[in-house]
């Protein structure tokens, strides 16, 4: 009876897992990095890697070599944009010159006030005929 006891005792004192198997491979880390350095959305990785988007959420937070895998492919990505832009500045490109002064250097469009911005505004309402109007403008 004893030997039952302990049977049953090593079944109950194993932890099993629950749900379907995961899908994650190490072996599609350097895949999901290029995909992410060429633009890949996280919602086009689940497609293509045949998940629900949450489970790319999940692998992130599970998973730290999958996490890293798409932070070095987005820097990668980040990087071969930048590269792009810069050579659109030296090309003369004046609008890429100015997005990137605003987002790189902080540079913002700003109309700048002096004085009393509540200031009262008269405005007299004056009954003319055509002709006084005419005669007024040509004056």
């Amino acid at each position: 009876m004893a030997s039952t006891k302990a049977k049953r005792t090593k079944k109950t004192s194993k932890k099993k897992k629950v749900g379907r198997p995961t899908k994650f491979n190490p072996e599609q880390l350097e895949m999901v990095e290029k995909l992410v350095a060429l633009g890949h959305t996280q919602d086009d990785l689940a497609y293509l890697l045949d998940v629900a988007p949450s489970t790319i959420g999940y692998w992130k937070q599970h998973y730290p070599e999958f996490s890293e895998a798409l932070k070095k492919g987005e820097a990668k990505r980040k990087s071969s944009l930048l590269r792009h832009l810069w050579k659109l500045v030296q090309a003369g490109n004046s609008a890429v010159t100015i997005f990137l002064a605003k987002n790189w250097l902080g540079m913002k469009d700003k109309t700048e006030f002096s004085g009393d911005l509540e200031q009262e505004i008269k405005i007299n309402v004056v009954k003319a005929t055509k002709k006084e109007v005419k005669n007024n403008g040509s004056g």
